[in-house]
């Protein structure tokens, strides 16, 4: 991370006349960008130490921060798999009690076919003047 003079100084508590002084003795590696001098943290770190350094205080603020939304992260979907699961329970379920509908109703087709071409043979039956009629009429 690249920080202007000021902000490096403010970061490891020097004034910007010191950082100034390091890059002329060749501690600090400094980049101007669109006439800005700039240095790296990283830089800033290794000479100065990150003991008394405002960006240590402010890096375990920001590591805080950081694990804090992990956890939550974690947690979200921690809740977001159990909702899931739940979810899969009941389409599982579901699927089982579709399941037995449609064997139900498989087993009420084929009985209802088998109603349907079972024929039972009425030449037995007791019948009537106009039955015994058109029998008779039928066979002749």
């Amino acid at each position: 991370m690249w920080l202007t003079i000021s902000e490096a100084a403010k970061q490891v508590g020097k004034s910007p006349k010191t950082i100034y002084h390091r890059i002329q003795k060749g501690e600090l590696t400094a980049v101007t960008s669109d006439g800005v001098k700039k240095v790296q943290l990283v830089d800033l770190l290794r000479l100065f130490g990150e003991g008394n350094s405002k960006v240590t205080r402010k890096s375990e603020k920001t590591r805080y921060v950081e694990n804090a939304h992990e956890i939550e992260q974690k947690h979200i979907m921690a809740v977001r798999i159990a909702e899931l699961e739940a979810e899969k329970r009941g389409l599982e379920k579901l699927v089982v009690n579709i399941t037995s509908s449609l064997d139900q109703a498989l087993n009420d087709k084929a009985y209802f076919q088998a109603l349907i071409e079972h024929k039972p043979d009425r030449s037995k039956e007791k019948k009537g003047l106009f039955g015994r009629l058109i029998d008779a009429v039928a066979d002749n």
